[in-house]
């Protein structure tokens, strides 16, 4: 058992990117200070550093090689550093005794392993709450299945916010462990979680990348999840580095009828690609979006069975499963249901597909609903028809903003004065492939803006709250417009989170103006926004 005071600090300075410099700022800085380090002060791009240290108490090792190839021209590669430290033991090894048997288990867990916070915690110790049924004494009908592997600290963090939801069926929760891992079973055994252990592909397959494994365990995963419940004809999936909101199961128990009602629908997803801290406003709205999100989705039986699986490659195949779930062909132009503000964080700095950089520049200013029993609103109004009818009042109300100007600061794009009103920025395109103004003003607006997505037909919506302050910010409709042919119903819309405002600003160009005396007339307008919202 670890005491909190002797817990160790690990700090790496990530500044090995080829192409990217992660600055440490002022915080990180008054860190490196309060920790006595002798580097800090030198620290240089793509240079290695390390300090390991007692927390409250001494440097046990610090390292630092700095890159001076970097200085020069082209992309060298960085440095190498080891550093290897003497951890002396600790002077409290041990907690109070118990006879809780529980508690026990606890301890000899935490006496094994390190690194769980509060779980091992002596002075506070706290094991994860049991989830209480719903208001109506109800628990949620459908499997939760959590993929995992060799993560269990994320495991954990997974587990720690997801077993205390309301409505929560222990019975029905199982983690599929890619490989056995004695850490990963350990924990399970302990917080009392059902457990099955699978190795996704055969011996000698990791050298396949990781694309291909993650592929095969998604593929295992779904399939004998769907045979543990056989009475299940929908389940929700999660991965170990997602912490979810204390709504997570509401969430999805308000929203699971929808897959069975409009057959438009082929998702229910907890994130939101474009729900940034600035760009959320209302934890009870939902979005419709061509673009499927995964990261704590609801797929049905019949969508895997009938239309994913048969066209799953074979194990040992490098592609990424979710391009296969995302491609047109399967997704049919159904939409899947999305939350304003997301019921999942993505947190891992450590994975197959997203490293520390990713993660930094497109995920972490994510926003995590911490409401609990959020209800959500007019969840009927998802079903096409009525979604398209409540896209159009939404259109029709709301102020069209000018890109007349011959040229746009990103600042100047949304006024900075208005409060609880609804705008629409027309961004013109020449063809369906042509997104390179909504990427524009993506990454004006700190969107995601990797690729595109998270649009309904070519609409995107999100509230708009930058620089951040107090209110609930600016509604904000994004539509995509074609000057010489008729609108197309992208399968894709923006991908990407900007690090920050850009001051290049915008081309007129890139956005609707009304250059056209046609574009002024009223009726012209309307059926534009008829053609947008058309199914």
């Amino acid at each position: 058992m670890r005491d909190a005071s002797r817990l160790l600090l690990l700090l790496g300075v990530l500044a090995r990117l080829d192409s990217v410099t992660l600055r440490s700022g002022a915080h990180g800085e008054a860190l490196f200070r309060a920790l006595n380090s002798s580097f800090a002060p030198d620290l240089q791009t793509r240079s290695v550093f390390a300090l390991v240290a007692v927390k409250g108490g001494a440097v046990l090792g610090e390292g630092y090689v700095p890159n001076l190839l970097a200085l020069a021209a082209g992309e060298p590669p960085g440095p190498t550093l080891r550093l290897a430290v003497t951890v002396p033991a600790s002077e409290r090894a041990d907690c109070a005794r118990t006879s809780d048997a529980a508690d026990l288990r606890r301890r000899e867990f935490c006496q094994r392993y390190d690194g769980y916070g509060a779980l091992c915690d002596c002075d506070a110790p706290s094991l994860p709450a049991p989830p209480r049924p719903f208001a109506d004494s109800t628990r949620f009908p459908y499997p939760v299945v959590v993929l995992a592997s060799d993560r269990p600290r994320y495991l954990y963090r997974c587990l720690a916010s997801l077993l205390p939801n309301r409505g929560l069926d222990p019975a029905k929760l199982v983690v599929f462990s890619d490989g056995e891992r004695r850490e990963v079973q350990e924990l399970l055994r302990l917080l009392n979680v059902t457990s099955h252990t699978h190795f996704a592909e055969p011996a000698g397959a990791a050298l396949r990348g990781a694309a291909s494994r993650i592929g095969s365990a998604y593929r295992y995963t779904i399939r004998k999840a769907f045979e543990l419940f056989p009475t299940a004809d929908k389940l929700v999936l999660l991965e170990e580095d997602l912490e979810v909101s204390p709504d997570f199961v509401s969430f999805f128990q308000q929203t699971h009828h929808l897959l069975d009602e409009d057959v438009s629908l082929y998702c229910i997803s907890a994130w939101n690609d474009h729900g940034y801290r600035h760009t959320v406003g209302d934890a009870a709205l939902l979005y419709r979006v061509g673009f499927m999100p995964g990261l704590g989705w609801m797929l049905t039986r019949s969508l895997f069975f009938d239309e994913l699986l048969p066209s799953w490659p074979a194990p040992g195949a490098d592609f990424d499963w979710d391009v296969l779930v995302r491609h047109a062909d399967r997704r049919k132009g159904r939409d899947c249901v999305v939350p304003d503000v997301p019921r999942t964080y993505h947190f891992g700095f450590q994975g197959g597909h997203v490293g520390s950089a990713m993660q930094y520049k497109y995920y972490w200013d994510h926003a995590l609903n911490r409401q609990p029993d959020v209800r959500l609103k007019d969840v009927e109004r998802m079903v096409l028809p009525r979604y398209t009818a409540q896209l159009m009042e939404l259109l029709r109300s709301a102020t069209k903003l000018d890109g007349s100007q011959s040229r746009l600061t990103c600042g100047d794009m949304i006024p900075s004065n208005a409060t609880n009103q609804t705008y629409v920025l027309f961004v013109r395109m020449t063809s369906a492939a042509d997104t390179a103004g909504w990427e524009k003003v993506a990454t004006c607006l700190n969107l995601w803006d990797l690729d595109v997505r998270g649009d309904h037909h070519g609409v995107w919506r999100f509230f708009y709250n930058w620089p951040p302050r107090a209110g609930d910010g600016r509604a904000v409709l994004g539509a995509g417009r074609l000057r010489s042919e008729p609108r197309p119903r992208p399968d894709a819309v923006v991908h990407g989170a900007a690090l920050g405002l850009g001051d290049e600003g915008l081309d007129s160009g890139q956005l609707g103006d009304d250059d056209d005396e046609e574009e002024d007339d009223e009726e012209e307008d309307d059926e534009r926004l008829q053609d947008i919202t058309s199914a």
